[in-house]
């Protein structure tokens, strides 16, 4: 449970995030003009889940359980929401933690996470650290991609820091796609997008490739690539369904 947790913090330690946030209300004709969008649409598949996820680091000190309990507040109240979270608080040698989760409607959630670590008692020479995830996540349709970005935003405002925010879109296709097919779909999303110097792989089981556009503000530098569109297709025998996962400026964990 402990690397896991872990694994899930030090993902952002090595990329680089340059961002600007979105301003002004934010119409669903606002978001179906945005490039991501957009790039979405060229694939034809069904909305699926749509899921905003912030990321940033809030100190070198090591936190006391109630101090984490309090910035699970300040991060709720930044976003706006109202009401009770089902609280989750983990504490193992050098690390504690809170995981907060609420439905905010049907199929839609909000979910914080805090996490503090001290190494130091185990030997290793880093500071303490602790960190923020924020995720707002709704099911079947996209309307609230810009919105749910502010409000993200607006949590780590809250907290008085500056945040990574990624943006993913799942989608799915009523069947299995042959590679033709598949490469067709992806110089589709790619090109709505404008976007180019792609790179990634490209087999049986898994179609996963990104690239840069100046149409997108957001981009992550890694080795010398600026990445700010990552697109991967995968199907799934259990429904019988490809998957189309989106995201900008990178896709997480497993697809």
């Amino acid at each position: 449970m402990k690397k896991a947790l872990l694994a899930i913090i030090l993902v952002g330690v090595f990329i680089t995030v340059y961002s600007n946030p979105f301003q002004a209300a934010l119409s669903s004709e606002i978001v179906a003009d945005h490039p991501l969008y957009k790039s979405f649409e060229a694939s034809g598949a069904q909305a699926y889940e749509l899921k905003v996820q912030g990321w940033a680091k809030l100190n070198n000190e090591y936190l006391s359980m109630q101090q984490l309990l309090d910035t699970v507040q300040k991060v709720q109240e930044g976003l706006g929401v109202s009401g009770e979270f089902t609280m989750d608080q983990q504490e193992y040698e050098g690390m504690r933690g809170v995981t907060a989760i609420k439905e905010l409607t049907p199929g839609e959630y909000a979910v914080i996470i805090v996490q503090t670590l001290d190494r130091q008692d185990q030997g290793a020479p880093e500071k303490p650290e602790t960190y923020l995830i924020v995720t707002l996540s709704q099911a079947g349709n996209f309307e609230d991609m810009l919105t749910y970005r502010q409000k993200v935003t607006g949590a780590f405002e809250k907290c008085n820091v500056e945040g990574s925010i990624s943006t993913y879109l799942t989608g799915t296709i009523n069947k299995q796609l042959t590679k033709r097919q598949k490469n067709k779909l992806l110089n589709q999303m790619f090109e709505t997008v404008g976007a180019d110097d792609l790179n990634g792989i490209n087999n049986d089981s898994l179609v996963s490739f990104s690239g840069y556009t100046s149409n997108l503000e957001d981009y992550v530098t890694v080795g010398d690539r600026k990445i700010n569109i990552n697109i991967a297709l995968r199907y799934h025998e259990n429904d019988a369904k490809t998957y189309v996962y989106l995201g900008s400026p990178l896709l997480e964990g497993e697809y």
